[in-house]
């Protein structure tokens, strides 16, 4: 709630978002024939479903799981004069089930009719803004696993004598119909001693106090979680820096300078929202893992791995330029990718976003820093689940 104000305000975000909602309609609209209906999952104050509204859709249900916020909404969009276009229901979409979308169905059509040709009561598209900082932590894969799986109209017809959930006219395949569509996640070692600072004790000043319960309390360093910082402003006040690269070095014999390259992100983790994950668990998906090789571009060390996300609101068939793209990359880094210097496959542009407070970078700390030198090669070994993202950073020379 602290961050719609931010979010409201971020034209970045909002415009990429009524892009891509218009694009993804449209897409459908070519494709069936006819208009979509769409589900909005944490509608907030329905600025995206009243973009829907606008654009093309024929009408939307809006799941909006804070009271209050649902009131608001509901304010807006009769403000807006689309009340006969938009229902919010006031919960999470995961207590929605087919019952509800009959009776949003007949309060926003005025009548039973199911309209089998179009799906019956199920939306045909599904748009969400859940994603914070650490990209997973608002659960955004949860919620598409469970509209993916009871909510939104399936690929596969299994039953045609279900009007509930199947249509006679086919239509575009989910990826094709889920808003956003995927994402990947990118790191950069960094020499930060504020870093270190941040999860550990031991550099307090204690005035010869021990008020440590156990011996050895004061190494603590906690979960080692992931948190938010605005890495602009540690590269100018606390003399942060990023010192890998995934490309390996030519030579560091002749390089008296204790450095070799220039520091570029390294992709990481890749994530989809739109395939639905095999569920082991009420909120749980398997999680997914992999490894990646870099190089220090510099004599330092390492403190903690700085994270930033790229996530591509459509499918590739329907924005082949990507033009729908929202970010946290750092300045420095916008400024690289765009030179053409960053020489990472897949990251050959990245939109120039206004600043913004509500996604960050996050940084996770090392337990123990690592001290390296130029060329020296280590390995970052990364997994997800649902929520979270875990990390581990090992030196390999």
């Amino acid at each position: 709630m602290s961050q719609m104000s931010s979010m409201l305000n971020d034209t970045c975000r909002n415009a990429m978002y009524i892009s891509a909602i218009t694009k993804c309609i449209a897409h459908f609209t070519n494709s069936t024939g006819i208009q979509p209906t769409v589900l909005d999952v944490g509608s907030g104050t329905g600025l995206l479903s009243m973009s829907a509204a606008k654009n093309g859709a024929k009408n939307i249900i809006g799941c909006e799981m804070f009271q209050a916020m649902a009131a608001v909404s509901e304010d807006v969009i009769e403000a807006n004069q689309l009340q006969d276009k938009i229902a919010i229901f006031p919960d999470k979409s995961s207590n929605m089930c087919e019952e509800h979308l009959e009776a949003i169905h007949q309060v926003v059509n005025g009548d039973t009719d199911s309209n089998e040709d179009s799906g019956g009561y199920r939306p045909h598209l599904l748009i969400s803004e859940i994603l914070d900082s650490a990209l997973l932590g608002e659960s955004c894969i949860i919620s598409h696993t469970d509209a993916i799986e009871r909510l939104i109209q399936p690929d596969d017809v299994s039953d045609p004598s279900d009007t509930v959930t199947v249509t006679s006219i086919p239509i575009p395949p989910l990826r094709e119909r889920i808003i956003p569509h995927d994402a990947q996640i990118y790191a950069h070692l960094v020499d930060c001693a504020t870093v270190s600072s941040m999860v550990g004790v031991g550099s307090i000043n204690l005035d010869g106090a021990t008020p440590w319960k156990f011996p050895g309390s004061e190494k603590c360093r906690g979960g080692w979680p992931l948190l938010p910082v605005h890495w602009d402003i540690y590269e100018d006040n606390h003399g942060g820096k990023c010192i890998s690269s995934p490309i390996a070095p030519m030579s560091t014999e002749d390089s008296g300078s204790g450095s070799c390259g220039v520091s570029t992100p390294t992709e990481i983790l890749t994530v989809d929202f739109y395939s639905g994950y095999v569920q082991e668990g009420e909120s749980e998906c398997p999680s997914r893992s992999s490894s990646s090789t870099v190089y220090a571009t510099e004599d330092g060390i390492v403190n903690g791995v700085l994270l930033w996300w790229k996530v591509r609101l459509l499918a590739p068939e329907i924005d082949p330029d990507a033009t729908c793209v929202l970010h946290t990359a750092p300045r420095a880094v916008v400024e690289q990718v765009n030179r053409g210097e960053a020489q990472v496959e897949g990251l050959s542009k990245l939109p120039e976003l206004n600043w913004q407070d509500h996604w960050l970078q996050v940084v996770h700390p090392l337990p123990e820093p690592i001290p390296v030198t130029a060329g020296q090669r280590l390995q970052i070994n990364a997994a997800h689940d649902s929520i979270h993202i875990w990390l581990d950073v090992t030196s390999v020379d």
